[in-house]
This record gives C-alpha cells, structure tokens and sequence, in this order.
C-alpha cells in the first residue's frame, strides 16, 4: 500500500499483525491532521516531542499545499521542530501551556 512504512525497525519492533498495519508514513500520517483540529504531543524538549510529521506537516503548509489552524498541546515543552516551525508558518492558532520557542513568543506577542 503506498505510504506505508516498510522498514526492518517497524518489523522487529511491533509484534501485532494488526498495529503493523497501521503504519503510515510521516506525510501520510499529517494528511489526517485537518483544519480546525486540536493537536496534543508529549514533550520534554525536543527529546520526547514529535519530530517526522510536524516537519512533514509544515512542508505541506510551507509549499502551498495546504493551509491549517489548529490548537497544540503538549505535556512539556517542544523542541524546534514544532513550535517554532509552525509558528513561522502561522499555523498555530492556540498553543498551551508552554511556549519556550522564541519564534513562538514573538508570533503571540505580536498578534495582541
């Protein structure tokens, strides 16, 4: 099936047939995140934040391909990857509780 991740990692990590299945490519995968909708990640940094589909994300904002507002949340703080990449975007519409990006900052100070 195209999109679909196929990698000897996935393989040797994932025991169920069935979650196997599920598998979906960064780029796929930000195809389901739709205008409007709210956002919730982990955090604690960037070592604990999602990295592969916020990027992949961005890019379908960044080449025109899509246009999206949307909520984020998040347990802890966020690396780069997603605060700042998607508040040079515009993307972020509400963000809490925390905003440690300075990108982000200056997109939410700017807009009072």
């Amino acid at each position: 099936m195209p999109g679909r991740v196929k990698s000897m990692e996935a393989e040797n990590r994932l025991r169920c047939p069935a979650l196997k299945e599920k598998l979906l490519s960064a780029e796929d995968a930000a195809q389901l995140i739709e205008d409007g909708m709210t956002v919730a990640v982990s955090g604690f940094t960037p070592a604990g934040c999602p990295k592969a589909v916020p990027l992949a994300l961005a890019e379908q904002v960044r080449s025109g391909r899509r246009r999206l507002k949307l909520t984020l949340l998040s347990g802890a703080s966020t690396g780069e990857e997603l605060d700042s990449e998607w508040a040079s975007l515009g993307i972020i519409a509400r963000r809490a509780p925390y905003m440690t990006s300075k990108t982000l900052r200056a997109a939410v100070n700017g807009a009072a």
